[in-house]
Parts: C-alpha cells; structure tokens; sequence
C-alpha cells in the first residue's frame, strides 16, 4: 500500500461524531506501516488535499460540520485525482447520501472502475443507509462496504486498520469479516438504572400493601 486518501463527509450532521472520526484517523496511521496520505472532505463545498504527507507525520487538517452531502462531486474529483496511482487505497466515510452538486451515480462509477483496474481500492463506510446497497450502486465492492453506527466510529476505522495492515502483509485486498461488521453496529451497552431507596419510592412500585393481622371481633 503506498498511499491512503481519505474522503470524509463534514457536513453539518457529522458534528456528532466528528471527534471519533479524527481519532480513528489517528488511530489508524499509527497501526499500519509508513504510507503517504491525504485527506480530503465534503460538504456543501469540497477541499481536495492536493498535499502528499507520510503517515508517521502526518496532521490532521480542521475539520468543521456544516452544509449539506456533496458525495458525488468529491468522489469525481478525488478519483481524477488519483487515476493514475497504483497500490492506493480511497476511504470514504459518509453517513447520508449525496443531496447536493452536479455530479452522476454513473460518472462515479465510470471512474471508480477504471481506478479500480490500476490495483487499487477503494472502501465505503456508510451510516444510516444500507452501505453495501449504496456503495454497489457507485462501483464499490459489497466486500468493501461497511454499515457503521454513529455510536461505533471507533470500530469501524479498526476494521478499516486491520485490513490495511493485512494488505500490507500479503498484498491481499482483505473483505470486511462478520465480526467486524458486527462491532460496526453493535448496540452501545445499556447504563441500568440507578438503584431506588424504598423509602422514597413511589408507593405504585412497591407492589400490593403487606396483610395486617387483626383481632377478632368474633366471640
């Protein structure tokens, strides 16, 4: 693997996870072997990273949310960008679909798959979609899809990790496995309760009052 390029949504309902974007990002340079890498963003506009950085040094650029979901433009021009590459792997991250700019599904998939021919790759981490259905549509593989939960950022970029390292290892492209996908969108654990003092519980939740034995009136 030579060079990573992530392109990452930083539209205005990404501020929520936007903290657990960056250290999966971080967290994933740190896990793999030197590389170059860029990134690149979308929202409304687009800022394509025109910078080559080697992974061991790489900094993150700000990354604000706001506007709206400009995919399909981004991607046009990150892989006319890259066409020329080889050994490159695109990471997208996105949780809504394109709702803004000019271009196609087809121009995407057009260049996706010429990209694609050079020993490239290219994975799609969606939230609140069906990421395997969205991402066929644009040309990505359903082996390099992934459903990730806004909860579950940080599972998703290690699984995004592992599969670069293993690439890196064997010059495989590695499919995202059952297990990853499962912490992708695994329900957070739920907090229980806090426990009630019955003294100051209320009295429909303590269930049916105690029986008083009483004194006969009988005889």
């Amino acid at each position: 693997m030579k060079k990573i390029h992530f392109v990452i949504d930083k539209s205005g309902s990404m501020a929520t996870m936007m903290e657990d974007v960056k250290e999966g990002i971080r967290t994933t340079l740190a896990d793999i072997d030197e590389c170059d890498v860029s990134v690149s963003t979308f929202s409304s506009d687009i800022h394509i990273d025109d910078s080559v950085c080697k992974s061991s040094c790489f900094t993150l650029p700000e990354l604000h949310c706001r506007g709206g979901t400009r995919l399909f433009d981004c991607l046009v021009q990150v892989l006319n960008k890259e066409m020329d590459s080889t050994d490159t792997m695109i990471v997208v991250l996105t949780d809504g679909l394109n709702n803004t700019g000019t271009s196609t599904e087809e121009e995407v998939r057009n260049l996706l798959f010429k990209f694609k021919d050079n020993n490239n790759i290219v994975k799609f981490l969606g939230a609140n979609m069906d990421a395997l259905v969205n991402a066929a549509v644009l040309g990505v593989d359903a082996s390099d899809a992934l459903t990730y939960d806004g909860a579950n950022v940080t599972h998703a970029f290690r699984a995004v990790s592992e599969n670069i390292t293993q690439y890196q290892r064997s010059g495989i492209n590695v499919p995202f496995l059952p297990p990853q996908r499962a912490a992708s969108i695994a329900a957070p654990t739920p907090t229980p309760p806090p426990a009630q003092n019955p003294l100051h519980a209320d009295p429909l939740d303590l269930g049916p009052p105690r029986l008083r034995r009483c004194q006969s009136m009988i005889g």
